[in-house]
């Protein structure tokens, strides 16, 4: 991993976008940004190295994290490289997002992300889905041939009420 280091003096007025920004007060701040601007990390006065070694994450929980922060639902999916049937579920998942179209982006995964898996407890063994509303509340999972576009209109719906909350789209 590639880490840059940029540091931004509060007083330098061409900084103070920036600032503004971030919303940096003060203290002195420390952000961890993905490549792609997805804020994974947010520290005032102390940094605990624990803290900001885990805000160093991959390109793929990036992009959930982006997303979610820009307020899109996500359906995020982990296949299990054995599922046969993985193509029907993508083609369930794609016309579901399609029917919600500008409010729900589906992400997938295929190998790999064993870091992230382990994060959100989901097994190798099994495809499955999460359902993920912002501001990153997981609200509902579907596993294997579970993974329909009835159950996941049905899960996605009930979910949402009738709307995703303050942070959706």
């Amino acid at each position: 991993k590639k880490v840059n280091i940029v540091q931004v003096f509060p007083n330098d007025p061409q900084e103070k976008e920036l600032i503004n920004f971030f919303k940096i007060g003060e203290d002195p701040t420390v952000i961890t940004l993905a490549p792609n601007g997805a804020i994974t990390g947010f520290f005032v006065k102390t940094v605990v190295k624990d803290s900001l070694i885990s805000s160093l994450v991959s390109l793929k929980e990036a992009e959930v994290i982006k997303n979610l922060q820009d307020g899109y639902a996500v359906f995020l999916c982990f296949q299990n490289k054995t599922d046969s049937n993985f193509i029907k579920i993508q083609n369930d998942i794609e016309s579901v997002t399609s029917n919600f179209k500008g409010t729900v982006n589906a992400i997938y995964v295929s190998g790999g992300e064993e870091d992230l898996r382990r994060k959100l407890k989901i097994s190798s063994d099994i495809t499955a889905l999460l359902i993920i509303l912002p501001p990153g509340r997981a609200v509902a999972q579907l596993e294997g041939s579970n993974i329909t576009k009835t159950n996941l209109m049905r899960a996605f719906l009930s979910s949402c009420g009738s709307g995703c909350g303050s942070g959706c789209k």
